[in-house]
């Protein structure tokens, strides 16, 4: 649906962003593991019948204990202290 209505896209986990690009820059190449996941865990027509989709590990924290830094760091696989410190950048790419 995203695909077909929208120009630009922004993805958010737990209220921050993490990601912004055009809808095609979005689906072609994302950048943020969040959003790698994402793009991951879609359905596809030619799938096979019953085939599980891809989890994004981990457990979405409380909104009562949200992470300092990228919120999305405890569950990432590829974070580091910058991450777990510091919100992300979002860059133009």
């Amino acid at each position: 649906v995203v695909a077909e209505v929208c120009d630009r896209v922004l993805v958010m986990y737990l209220g921050q962003i993490v990601e912004e690009a055009s809808v095609e820059t979005l689906f072609e190449n994302p950048k943020h593991p969040y959003t790698i996941g994402l793009m991951k865990s879609i359905p596809t027509i030619d799938g096979k019948r019953g085939e599980k989709l891809h989890v994004i590990e981990g457990i979405v924290p409380s909104l009562h204990q949200i992470p300092a830094g990228c919120r999305f760091a405890p569950r990432c696989p590829i974070a580091d202290e910058k991450c777990r410190s510091h919100p992300p950048d979002l860059i133009e790419v």
